[in-house]
């Protein structure tokens, strides 16, 4: 190596050589520190860099949160909101809920009361035409006007303000008016002249005839149209004597009190539909001479046809002395003959047929010399080896 040897590398001494190499040296190694200090910038702007990348997407994910949280809130809001108007709508319903029971209840205890039964009579003619009808009619259905009865009440009390008249006549009008009212259930009769017209006198309605003094002698409206029930009321016409109501509609039972009708000659409820048992006490009526109410729906035996009614004398006279015709065929009647059949002397025509009557065939028929026509057939008799009356018994043979 020459810089050990003194005086060679062109006069240049060892030190300074090696001074000169220390120092070409230390000139070498001034550009990498140089560079490393760059590096070290670059890192930290690199690394300063990350850390604005990192705030800039924590900010992003805080802006993302707030809006998530923002729209949340607004969501949470709009369903409060949503939830708010349903209760006010609530609320609102129930407010007028309120008030329509309110004004019902107002309405109801301001109004103007209907018409209604009513226990006093509000002037001086209602009390007397109540007074007068109430023998024949129970209070309570004379002061409601939706029955027939209540119905007659108003229009004669509306007639006797106008027009007073007898307390016979007034109770007559009732029993007329009722009778009317309840046999129009389908409608108005065929025929009615007189009848609508209550400011009439009854004397001048269609099917009535009356003697000198107004009082109904005859009712006599067969094949009509009539529809409905009897009334009671019909037996305050107690001077009637002929009742003819056959073909017509009427149904029901008939009242229990047709035996007080004492001056009855006429009966004749045939083709109809009514119910129940025989009137009790009919044959009673000591006029009575025709008795029709075949093609019903009669039911019972025949014994209250021929029983006295309660309270009559036994030793009154009754139809036994009267009667020509006694008609009950087609009916539903059960039991036996009555023997008291044989004391009906004038007895001329005697039906029963399809019925369901049993038993024997009394022998006191024998003993009815005026009876021509007795027709038995369609029931379930035991016959009478010795029966003498030309009639039809079951099978249509008497033996």
């Amino acid at each position: 190596m020459g810089w050990l040897r003194k005086g060679e590398g062109g006069g240049d001494s060892p030190a300074k050589t090696v001074a000169s190499e220390g120092s070409g040296r230390d000139g070498f190694q001034e550009e990498p520190e140089g560079i490393e200090y760059g590096m070290q910038d670059h890192a930290k702007i690199v690394k300063k860099d990350k850390r604005s990348e990192a705030k800039l997407a924590q900010k992003a994910q805080a802006m993302k949160a707030k809006e998530k949280a923002k729209k949340a809130e607004e969501k949470a809001e709009k369903k409060a909101k949503s939830s708010t108007c349903r209760k006010c709508i609530l609320w609102l319903l129930l407010l007028i809920a309120i008030i329509i029971a309110l004004l019902a209840l107002y309405w109801t205890m301001w109004r103007e009361p209907e018409q209604a039964p009513s226990s006093a009579p509000t002037t001086s003619a209602q009390g007397h035409v109540l007074d007068k009808l109430s023998p024949h009619t129970d209070v309570d259905t004379l002061l409601d006007p939706t029955t027939p009865q209540g119905q007659s009440f108003l229009e004669l009390v509306a007639e006797y303000e106008n027009e007073p008249f007898e307390d016979d006549q007034l109770v007559q009008r009732h029993g007329l008016i009722s009778f009317f009212e309840s046999t129009t259930t389908n409608g108005q009769w065929l025929e009615n002249d007189g009848w609508a017209d209550y400011s009439m006198n009854e004397c001048d309605w269609q099917f009535l005839e009356c003697n000198d003094d107004g009082e109904v002698l005859r009712l006599e409206a067969a094949s009509n149209e009539l529809a409905g029930t009897l009334p009671s009321e019909l037996c305050a016409l107690t001077s009637l004597q002929h009742l003819d109501l056959g073909n017509q509609l009427i149904t029901g039972t008939l009242p229990s009190c047709f035996s007080k009708l004492q001056n009855l000659i006429r009966f004749e409820l045939d083709d109809n539909a009514v119910t129940g048992t025989v009137p009790y006490g009919l044959l009673a009526i000591p006029t009575l001479t025709h008795v029709e109410m075949y093609a019903n729906q009669f039911d019972g035996n025949l014994d209250g046809l021929f029983a006295l009614p309660e309270g009559f004398d036994e030793n009154s006279e009754t139809a036994k002395g009267s009667l020509l015709k006694l008609i009950v065929d087609r009916n539903s009647l059960t039991g036996t003959i009555p023997t008291e059949v044989g004391e009906f002397t004038k007895l001329n025509v005697l039906k029963l047929h399809d019925n369901n009557l049993t038993g024997d065939i009394p022998s006191e028929l024998n003993e009815l010399d005026e009876l021509e026509v007795c027709e038995l057939n369609g029931n379930v008799f035991t016959l009478l080896p010795d029966c003498n009356i030309a009639c039809d018994c079951c099978d249509g043979t008497c033996v």
